[in-house]
């Protein structure tokens, strides 16, 4: 289930919601204030590179 950013327009209040679809986003509501005026707000997510720990290598990756 994606995880969106919003910020609310009405007070300003950022906060992140679970939302089944995109479409369910029209759903969201502000939690401080009940808004329902939200901006969706580009978010960062996580993609392993294989530069984690020393020695760590992406699986099937042959020593090297």
């Amino acid at each position: 289930m994606p995880v969106y950013a919003f910020v609310c327009t009405k007070c300003d209040k950022c906060f992140e919601s679970f939302v089944h679809s995109l479409e369910k986003t029209k759903e969201v509501t502000c939690p401080d204030c009940g808004g329902k005026k939200l901006r969706r707000l580009l978010s960062n997510f996580s993609c392993p590179s294989g530069d984690g720990p020393a020695g760590a290598r992406p699986a099937g990756e042959a020593p090297g």
